[in-house]
């Protein structure tokens, strides 16, 4: 799916739905934590379960907001 808003991982809400892994999920909590050498990652929680750990830096998918 081209033409869709991305935001980088590091501003991602609560509530927002990204794409993810081929598929739409809506984001439960997210959190921040230190990697490597000074870098940033963001724990992403899902509300179906789960959660993954993408750099900061990363731009995610996200659903557009209906007008």
């Amino acid at each position: 799916m081209t033409g869709l808003p991305t935001r980088m991982a590091v501003s991602i809400e609560p509530g927002t739905v990204v794409r993810y892994g081929g598929r739409w999920r809506t984001v439960k909590s997210k959190s921040l934590t230190p990697v490597g050498l000074g870098g940033l990652a963001a724990i992403l929680v899902w509300e179906d379960g789960g959660a993954t750990r993408v750099p900061c830096w990363y731009h995610l998918q996200i659903w557009p907001d209906e007008p």
